[in-house]
């Protein structure tokens, strides 16, 4: 938690650090095979992007180690339509010269399209859609 972007939350007993939404968000696509899979993840993103910010991503990706996860998540927003809060995360990306991830790591990667800015490899036939 220290490492990571997170923010003070109130409890009854005083102050503790919570993860904030975009490092939620960062998460929810890395560990998406354990919460249910893909489709799951979108639904929550739903709901979450209205919480956050390009700068609050681009903090919480450079905080994290997860380059092919926010690849991941890049994509997954940027076909869910907020598209306020992709670029400066894609801008991000560019810099790293990430190399090629699968949208699902658990299925196969060859035969598949690719999407050229975000460096993902769009490996799962899910109608991935709000």
């Amino acid at each position: 938690m220290e490492s990571s972007a997170a923010q003070e939350s109130k409890t009854p007993t005083g102050y503790m650090r919570v993860s904030n939404s975009a490092v939620t968000a960062i998460d929810l696509v890395a560990y998406a095979g354990r919460v249910g899979g893909l489709d799951r993840v979108f639904t929550v993103l739903q709901e979450l992007s209205e919480k956050l910010t390009p700068d609050m991503l681009v903090e919480a990706a450079e905080k994290g180690k997860q380059l092919s996860s926010v690849q991941r998540l890049g994509w997954l927003l940027e076909k869910a339509g907020p598209t306020r809060l992709v670029g400066k995360v894609s801008d991000w990306i560019s810099i790293r010269k990430p190399r090629e991830t699968p949208l699902d790591p658990s299925l196969p990667r060859k035969g598949f399209s690719r999407d050229p800015r975000w460096k993902v490899i769009i490996n799962t036939d899910k109608d991935i859609s709000w």
